[in-house]
């Protein structure tokens, strides 16, 4: 035999403790002790689809063995013994069904204890007559019909079964019965007082539970609807995912002045190769969740990473009136905090970035993974600013220097080449 860890071990009992807390909020005060708990909670085996109603199918036959023990006690104090014995005898078809509902057996476990149930009560009101009140009980079994099915059963399950179980209380009523057992009044009395709170008992029981249960698994597709919507976040702007989820039209929108800017980590592709996976994708995490906490520090808006590159622009889907300045100072910060990252890890990386301002077309393309990218002469131009750029120095196209100049120390003025564009001339940040 493989012996756990003791930490596993504790793991396992934390969990099952956690499992059964979880349970245990949704009962009924009524049934609310760990015993119960642990009975309610479905065991491993149990297929997907049954394990939500698992708890309620085995609230039901709890229900039901609490109403018979209360048979058996009531019957051996009036001294009706074959009574007794014959609630003892449903007692443990009940106990039975619940044993097959905890190995899967779910069909052959419900019909058993609709069978065992309804006979017992049909025989019950035979026996002691209209006076017994045990008609009561059409209400719970109704209730607890409705519960245990999934909804895509109640077509060809629950609506079979609760119209059996209304025709047979039905013909029941309307039958002339004369009593097989003579009861004195006080017995009849007792026998109707007791059936009657049996079956009120049994409806809140029944009802309290499927409705929290219900409510429970609503507010379970409340949060993964919530957190889907957060990874739906991660992945596009909050204004484009809103329309994505509302709009059914291709999402396409042009801006006429934005700053884009691109960053590539020198000297990673060399490092790469000397670094495990885990140490690569970690490094990777770590310096480019510090790119998107500036990002969100200054206003700007992170379109994507491609490998070790990171693009990020500012002006979009809100417009921004300072998006030129704040797009260069989240570069200044960049350098900064790429500089902390090589100090402190000991590697020596280096960022080169280049940005440049003008318009762009945005929008989403994709079906399965949605991408929210951007187009343009805008876009080319700036990667050409990081191509062309240097090591540890921020890269202005003139277009973006003559915006920034104003309030952003520039330095070293060049003329170069760009494809497509001809000779243009850029700029340096000049205090990075």
């Amino acid at each position: 035999m493989v012996m756990l860890p003791r930490d596993s071990d504790t793991l396992r009992s934390t969990t099952v403790r956690r499992d059964e807390d979880e349970v245990r909020q949704y009962l009924p005060s009524v049934l609310r002790f760990t015993p119960l708990a642990v009975l309610l909670l479905p065991p491993k085996h149990i297929a997907l689809v049954d394990r939500g109603l698992f708890p309620i199918r085995m609230t039901v036959a709890i229900v039901s063995m609490i109403l018979f023990v209360v048979h058996i006690v009531l019957f051996l104090w009036i001294d009706q013994i074959h009574y007794a014995c014959l609630a003892a005898l449903g007692l443990t078809l009940l106990i039975a069904a619940a044993l097959l509902l905890r190995r899967g057996h779910a069909r052959t476990a419900l019909l058993i204890g609709w069978l065992s149930s309804c006979a017992y009560l049909v025989g019950l009101h035979l026996a002691f007559g209209n006076d017994a009140g045990v008609l009561f009980f059409a209400f719970p079994i109704a209730v607890a019909a409705y519960s245990v099915y999934r909804p895509e059963e109640w077509a060809w399950r629950l609506l079979p079964t609760v119209f059996a179980l209304v025709c047979c209380a039905a013909l029941v009523a309307h039958v002339d019965v004369t009593p097989l057992i003579a009861l004195e009044p006080w017995e009849q009395h007792l026998l109707f007082a007791v059936h009657v709170g049996g079956a009120l008992y049994a409806v809140f029981v029944l009802a309290s539970h499927a409705a929290i249960f219900r409510h429970a698994a609503l507010a379970q597709i409340a949060a993964e609807r919530d957190r889907a919507d957060k990874l739906l976040l991660n992945i596009l702007p909050a204004p484009i995912a809103a329309r994505l989820m509302t709009e059914a039209d291709i999402i396409a929108d042009s801006f006429d002045e934005v700053t884009v800017l691109f960053a590539d980590i020198v000297g990673f592709t060399a490092l790469s190769s000397r670094l495990s996976n885990r140490e690569l994708v970690s490094m990777l995490n770590r310096i480019f969740s510090d790119f998107d906490e500036l990002a969100d520090k200054f206003g700007l808006e992170k379109i994507k990473t491609i490998g070790d590159a990171y693009m990020v622009v500012g002006g979009l889907p809100a417009p921004m009136k300072n998006h030129a300045t704040e797009t260069v100072r989240m570069a200044i910060e960049m350098q900064r905090a790429i500089k902390r990252f090589s100090e402190e890890s000991g590697h020596p990386l280096k960022l080169r970035i280049g940005l440049h301002s003008g318009p762009v077309t945005a929008g989403v393309i994709g079906k399965r993974k949605f991408s929210y990218d951007l187009w343009g002469d805008t876009v080319n131009v700036a990667s050409r600013m990081e191509a062309l750029g240097e090591p540890g120095r921020v890269h202005l196209s003139g277009t973006l220097a003559t915006r920034v100049k104003a309030t952003i120390a520039l330095k070293d003025c060049r003329q170069i080449n760009v494809k497509g564009k001809g000779t243009i001339e850029t700029w340096f940040v000049a205090h990075e």
